[in-house]
């Protein structure tokens, strides 16, 4: 999975449903010194502070919104050797752990805005080259292409 997130250059984190896996898992690295994976991850808000920015998805390549996000989040889970793990975030570590989660919770980052921004968001994923194709490796020079 941490092949795959690196391929494409720019992604901090990657559900397991992303990649064709029906397993609840995923795997961060947002450049903070901190790389990890969750297994079966709760996550936990913490305050009310709230965080808008720039946010896109490596399922919706070209596709990037201005999202709001909690600003202070935390997952616990398990690692692949069944060890209990705890990571907080603030930031952008804060918005991966919910983009990942939500994820893994049949959600994308375009569920978060109103039905109008949706609809146009659905729109521009529509009219992408990408529509309608099978996935493509992130490691593809096709997938390269869109980002």
């Amino acid at each position: 999975m941490f092949e795959s997130m690196y391929a494409t250059g720019n992604g901090v984190g990657l559900a397991a449903n992303q990649i064709g896996r029906t397993i609840s898992v995923f795997v961060f690295d947002c450049q903070d010194g901190v790389v990890g994976h969750v297994v079966n991850p709760t996550i936990e808000v913490s305050g009310d502070d709230r965080q808008i920015g720039h946010e896109g998805c490596l399922s919706l390549p070209g596709l990037s919104l201005d999202t709001v996000r909690a600003l202070n989040a935390g997952v616990t889970g398990y690692d692949v050797t069944g060890r209990r793990v705890e990571y907080e975030g603030t930031g952008l570590r804060a918005r991966c752990f919910q983009h990942e989660v939500d994820h893994l919770n049949g959600r994308v980052f375009i569920d978060n805005h109103s039905p109008l921004v949706r609809r146009t968001a659905i729109n521009q994923m529509r009219a992408a080259p990408w529509f309608g194709e099978t996935t493509l490796d992130p490691r593809s020079a096709d997938y390269q292409e869109l980002i």
